[in-house]
C-alpha cells in the first residue's frame, strides 16, 4: 500500500522536486518484485496452454501414425495371405502335372458350422459345369465330392462326412476296401475288415477306380491306428486324409468322362 501511495505522490510533486528519478527508481525496484509474483498465474496459465495445446498436438499425431501403422500391416498381412494363395494355386496346378485340361479350380467360400455334417459350398455351380458326383481334390489328395449344385455355386460332401464312402487300395499290398467318413475327429475308417487283411499302420491308401465314381490312384490318407477286437475276427482301421481340409481356399473339380 505504501508503494502506491508513493507513486501517486510522485505523480503529483514529480514536475516540482529534483530527486523524483532517484525516488522513482527505488519504487521501481520495490514493485517489481511484486509485479513479478502478480504476474505468475498468468504466466503460468500461459505455460500450461502452451503444454497443453503440445500435448493435444502429440496425442493427435501419435493416433494419426497408429492408424496409419494399422493400415500397414492390413496391407501387408493382405499381400501374405495373396503369396499363400498363389502358392496354393502352384501346388494344385503342380499336383496335376500336364493334364490340366481335365480339371477346374474353384474357391471355398463357406464352410458348414454344423460338426456332425462335413460340408462345404464352392464359388462354382450348373453355369461353370458342375455336375453331382464330381469328385473334388486339393494339391495333397481326396477332398469328397459334388452332393449338390446351383447356378453358381455347388455343395461338397467331405470325405470325413458320415455319408462318405470310397472304395481304395493300400500302394504297398494292393489290399483293397471301403473307408467311410468317421463324422468326428477328421478321420476315416474301415470297418469290419478281416484280420486277415494286409494292411499296416503307415500304409498309403489311394482310390482304388473299383465302381467308377472315384478315379483310380488318387490319395485318399495314411493309416494311423489298427484296433483288433478279440470278440470278433475283424478290425478297426483308423485313417488320417491326405487332403489339408482344415486349410482348403482353392480345390480341383476333377471333370468325369
Amino acid at each position: 500500500m505504501v508503494p502506491i501511495l508513493l507513486s501517486l505522490l510522485l505523480i503529483f510533486f514529480s514536475p516540482r522536486w529534483k530527486g523524483t528519478a532517484l525516488v522513482q527508481d527505488y519504487l521501481g525496484r520495490v514493485v517489481e518484485p511484486i509485479q513479478f509474483t502478480v504476474d505468475i498465474p498468468s504466466l503460468l496459465m500461459e505455460k500450461c496452454q502452451l503444454l497443453f495445446r503440445d500435448r493435444l498436438m502429440l496425442l493427435a499425431e501419435n493416433i494419426d501414425l497408429r492408424q496409419q501403422q494399422m493400415y500397414m500391416q492390413a496391407k501387408i498381412q493382405k499381400l501374405h495371405a495373396l503369396e499363400a494363395e498363389n502358392l496354393e494355386l502352384k501346388e494344385l496346378l503342380k499336383s496335376v502335372g500336364q493334364e490340366t485340361e481335365s480339371f477346374f479350380v474353384a474357391r471355398l467360400i463357406h464352410v458348414n458350422a454344423d460338426p456332425f455334417s462335413h460340408q462345404i459350398l464352392l464359388n462354382k455351380g450348373k453355369q461353370q459345369g458342375v455336375i453331382v458326383g464330381q469328385p473334388v481334390i486339393d494339391a495333397h489328395g481326396l477332398v469328397g465330392v459334388v452332393l449338390a449344385t446351383h447356378q453358381d455355386t455347388s455343395r461338397v460332401l467331405l470325405l470325413t462326412d458320415a455319408g462318405f464312402a470310397v472304395p481304395l487300395q493300400s500302394v504297398r499290398s494292393g489290399e483293397r476296401a471301403i473307408a467311410t467318413g468317421s463324422g468326428v475327429g477328421g478321420e476315416l475308417r474301415l470297418n469290419y475288415v478281416p484280420r486277415t487283411a494286409d494292411f499296416m499302420e503307415g500304409d498309403q491308401l489311394v482310390t482304388s477306380g473299383l465302381g467308377g465314381k472315384f478315379p483310380e490312384g488318387y490319395p485318399v490318407g495314411v493309416i494311423t491306428s489298427i484296433q483288433h477286437d478279440p470278440s470278433t475276427r475283424f478290425t478297426l482301421i483308423g485313417i488320417t486324409p491326405s487332403a489339408k481340409l482344415g486349410q482348403l481356399r482353392h480345390v480341383l473339380l476333377v471333370k468325369t468322362k
